[in-house]
Formats: structure tokens, C-alpha cells, sequence
């Protein structure tokens, strides 16, 4: 929560501005929630001269007022970015096992993945790390889920996945 001075210089007034604004980016590149206490300029510069003026209830008013509006900005943003959550890696390796269960398989004697017809019809084929993590990867864009990050995602799906197809 802000509460700069409201100064009435110009200068004072673009350097509060401008140290706002980078103070914002900052917080944005955080993403966090931030909001600005208000009050009339005419109660006073700073916070201490409302309460002087207008006594402690002047503050309380304000900051409520200022809380209630960070929660809907809080709320908002939280209702919005809940249906884009990704999964977490160990619910989709259970689902994606459950897909490829006569499919798949760790051969944990030799370290090594298998197909099951992956060559030839009827034969395991052993393939690599890679080839499973593109699959995995294939299943992600196939479900529209983005925004995963780094490769580490699709690496713990696949540790996840071996200890559910382990032979």
C-alpha cells in the first residue's frame, strides 16, 4: 500500500510520480497486488497531517477503503488466472501413464524406456529420454497447456511417469 506525501511542488510532485512508477514495474515483475491509500489534498500533505486534522478516523476510512480495493484487485486477478493453472507434474504423469498403460513401459534393469510397437507391430522397442519427453510434450500442446516454463516440467513428468510404468 502507498502513501506518498501529496506535494504541491511540481518537481517533488514528477519525482514521487516517477519513483511510483518504477517502484510498480518492480512489483508488477513480481507480480504483486499494491494500491494507493487516498485522501483529499485539502486534509493534509502527508498521512500524519490527515490524523492531525481529521483525527485517526480519517485513517481508518482511508485505509479501508483502500484495503477493500486491493482485495477486489486481489480477487480478481486470483478468480482469472485459476483456470490456466497447470497441472501439477506427478496428476499428469498419472493421466498420461493411465493413456499409454499397454503402451509404455521403464525397464528399470537397463534404464531404458520401451514402445510397444513403436517399430514394429507387436515387439517393445526401447526409445530415449528425449523421445518420451517430446511425447510428453506433444500431450501438453495437445491440452492447450502452456506457460510450464522450463524443461524441468516436462523432466519431472517423465521421472513421475517411469515410476508408474516400471518393469
Amino acid at each position: 500500500m502507498f502513501a506518498f506525501d501529496r506535494d504541491e511542488k511540481q518537481t517533488a510532485k514528477i519525482a514521487v510520480s516517477s519513483g511510483k512508477k518504477k517502484l510498480r514495474a518492480a512489483l508488477d515483475a513480481a507480480n504483486c497486488h499494491y494500491i494507493d491509500i487516498i485522501w483529499k489534498e485539502s486534509d493534509g500533505k502527508g498521512l500524519d497531517d490527515l490524523v492531525m486534522r481529521e483525527g485517526s478516523g480519517a485513517f481508518n476510512s482511508a485505509y479501508a477503503i483502500a484495503i477493500a480495493k486491493l482485495e477486489k484487485q486481489f480477487n480478481s486477478t486470483h478468480l482469472r488466472s485459476k483456470p490456466n493453472k497447470i497441472p501439477e507434474a506427478d496428476i499428469l504423469a498419472a493421466d498420461i501413464a493411465s493413456h499409454y498403460l499397454l503402451k509404455l513401459l521403464w525397464n528399470d534393469e537397463h534404464k531404458t524406456w520401451m514402445v510397444f510397437s513403436h517399430k514394429n507391430d507387436g515387439i517393445w522397442a526401447p526409445v530415449t529420454d528425449h523421445f518420451i519427453e517430446t511425447l510428453i510434450q506433444t500431450t501438453l500442446e495437445s491440452r492447450g497447456i502452456k506457460g510450464y516454463g522450463t524443461d524441468s516440467y516436462i523432466t519431472n513428468i517423465r521421472k513421475f511417469l517411469s515410476r508408474k510404468h516400471i518393469c
